[in-house]
């Protein structure tokens, strides 16, 4: 919601709780994702060849155990441009450092994590994504965040989703960037402004 009030452009996204009934007549009707809000290296994204087959399989979707008193809500998210590739930026103290366009190399598969066998190719820090990617960052308030675009079949870029515990190792490998250093760059700099 910040992103769009923001004027951002991002892949529109319905939310919902696993024990209510799914609705999701909102978002266009081609393919669908369906996936937990708060997910980890592509673990639990499920694509849909329609939006109808992505409504009936999230009401199927079971509550987690008892102790998961508050469970984890997913999104379902309409399938833009090309599944198994999207655009990652690595975002640190309002400059995107890293970023790169990571693909699938498996045909099948539509997920573009690194972790999935994806190969990530870098892209200049001038390009489009890089300030879409700041802004994004800059909108929800954080210091440093990973941010997933991805492009739409007339070339232009939308926000997937903005994640602030999102993993660099792989795109510090991808672009020679040092991410984790300019965390800790930014990190030291705040301790020595809250300690003057």
């Amino acid at each position: 919601m910040r992103l769009t009030a923001a004027g951002l452009p991002t892949v529109p996204s319905l939310g919902f709780l696993p024990w209510e009934s799914a609705d999701l007549d909102r978002l266009p009707s081609g393919a669908t994702v369906v996936k937990p809000a708060h997910g980890l290296q592509g673990r639990g994204v499920s694509f849909y060849g329609s939006r109808v087959a992505a409504e009936a399989e999230a009401r199927t979707i079971a509550w987690g155990h008892v102790q998961d008193l508050v469970s984890e809500y997913y999104l379902a998210q309409p399938v833009i441009g090309s599944p198994g590739q999207d655009v990652r930026a690595y975002v640190v103290d309002g400059a995107c450092v890293a970023l790169a366009r990571r693909k699938s190399t498996q045909p099948s598969e539509p997920r573009a994590n690194i972790t999935l066998g994806a190969v990530a190719t870098a892209l200049p820090l001038d390009h489009p994504a890089a300030p879409l990617a700041v802004a994004a960052t800059q909108a929800l308030g954080l210091d440093y965040a990973g941010v997933d675009l991805l492009e739409t079949g007339d070339g232009q870029l939308q926000i997937l989703e903005v994640d602030a515990w999102a993993g660099f190792a792989g795109l510090e490998v991808a672009t020679g960037a040092d991410i984790s250093g300019r965390i800790l760059d930014l990190a030291f700099d705040k301790l020595r402004r809250s300690q003057a």
